[in-house]
């Protein structure tokens, strides 16, 4: 009879222990996944800045230029040339005013 009970208990001592193992591992597969997949993302976005630095390094070398100094000046300050002149057409629309006159008609 102890040698049964004896039998018994080290049945289910195994079979915790065996539960116990394949609990761990799949915890730990789980985990290995998780991290693999983070891993994956991590490269897709340093991919995607890396992209976007050599987008700004070739901007920046661009706004060395005089051409783009020129333009900036041009577009964003209103600045002219010596001896330039420019006409403007009262009776034209600006692109903004053209929005504006498109909301407020509907």
């Amino acid at each position: 009879m102890k040698n049964s009970k004896k039998g018994i208990f080290l049945l289910a001592f195994s079979l915790v222990v065996c539960i116990g193992l394949t609990y761990r591992v799949y915890t730990s597969s789980n985990l290995r996944y998780d991290r693999a997949k983070q891993i994956v993302k991590n490269e897709e976005n340093i991919q995607g800045l890396k992209s976007e630095i050599k987008t700004i390094h070739s901007e920046i070398k661009e706004s060395n230029s005089m051409d783009y100094v020129e333009q900036v000046a041009r577009e964003d300050l209103g600045m002219v040339k010596p001896r330039e002149i420019i006409f403007v057409d009262e009776g034209a629309k600006a692109p903004d005013q053209e929005s504006q006159v498109e909301e407020g008609g509907n």
